[in-house]
């Protein structure tokens, strides 16, 4: 089984994505790294803003190879040993998720709660009936390869419309969330679920989020 890690490079992404594909050459030589430079131009530029496009892109992601694509920011490094083994346990992928109801009596700023509001009615409409979880928890998330085809299916299937044209008509939509959902509902044998309100998530040899933070990478 093969696991490709994927990320989305834009023109200022440059160092980030020199560090990423460092520390993958020297811990991940069992995977493989897909980075997506989108300033070249990929097909993908025809809905409302960048950040829509993104989220198409992720729903695409079964152009790259792989038994599972793993989805990570370009601002990560690998800081040990990294392989599919990493994600998944007695051969079901790890999925953290949280109830919106502990996120909505959480001590998050009421600003933060109205976007997380926001979330889950999209991932709701996508849906067709009202989800109760939160799937975004922690990069890299990862899905065995054929998800994407059945979650697009499943939008073209439930709305009538092409997924490209469902998206046109969004100004936001979280591509995790919609496939966290939809995995949950549909694909739920090949996932383990866990649920962050009852333990702690395993640790992965990944640092992330570098351009929110202050901090020297040693190569």
């Amino acid at each position: 089984m093969k696991l490709t890690f994927r990320a989305i490079q834009k023109e200022e992404d440059e160092k980030y994505a020199k560090y990423l594909q460092e520390t993958h050459n020297r811990f991940c030589s069992e995977s493989n790294l897909a980075i997506e430079n989108v300033f070249t131009g990929d097909g993908y530029n025809s809905l409302k803003n960048e950040y829509m496009n993104d989220q198409l892109r992720i729903i695409m992601s079964d152009n790259h190879e792989g038994d599972y694509i793993a989805q990570i920011g370009i601002d990560s490094v690998f800081t040990d040993t990294t392989s599919l083994p990493s994600f998944i346990e007695d051969g079901k992928v790890m999925m953290p998720y949280t109830s919106y109801e502990a996120l909505y009596a959480s001590k998050m700023p009421e600003g933060m709660k109205a976007g997380v509001k926001k979330n889950q009615e999209m991932t709701s409409a996508v849906m067709n009936e009202e989800v109760e979880y939160e799937f975004a928890r922690r990069m890299p998330i990862v899905y065995p390869r054929e998800i994407f085809a059945e979650a697009r299916k499943f939008i073209e299937d439930i709305h009538k419309v092409t997924i490209e044209e469902y998206m046109s008509e969004l100004d936001m939509f979280n591509a995790y969330n919609f496939l966290g959902a939809f995995c949950y509902k549909y694909a739920n044998d090949l996932f383990m679920w866990l649920n962050t309100e009852e333990m702690r998530l395993p640790p992965v040899p990944i640092e992330a989020n570098l351009k929110a933070k202050d901090f020297v990478i040693v190569l």
